[in-house]
C-alpha cells in the first residue's frame, strides 16, 4: 500500500502532465486568449512542480528518519 505522500506525488505528477499537454496545445495557436491562458497555466505548472519537489523532499526525510529508528 502506498503512503499518502506517494499518492499525493502521483496525483500532482498526473496533473502536471495534463497541464503540460494543455500548455503545449495552447502554445501552438496564435489566439490571444489562448496566449493569456498559457501564462496562467505556466504559473500553475511552476507552482505544482515546486509542490512535488517539496513532497519528494519530505518523503526522503521521513524515510531517512524511519531507517535511522529501525
Amino acid at each position: 500500500m502506498k503512503s499518502e505522500i506517494d499518492r499525493d506525488i502521483m496525483e500532482i505528477d498526473s496533473a502536471l502532465d495534463a497541464l503540460c499537454h494543455a500548455a503545449a496545445k495552447l502554445g501552438s495557436t496564435d489566439d490571444w486568449i489562448a496566449s493569456a491562458a498559457l501564462m496562467t497555466l505556466e504559473g500553475m505548472i511552476d507552482d505544482l512542480g515546486e509542490r512535488v519537489t517539496e513532497l519528494r523532499a519530505i518523503r526522503t526525510a521521513v524515510k531517512g528518519v524511519r531507517n535511522d529508528h529501525s
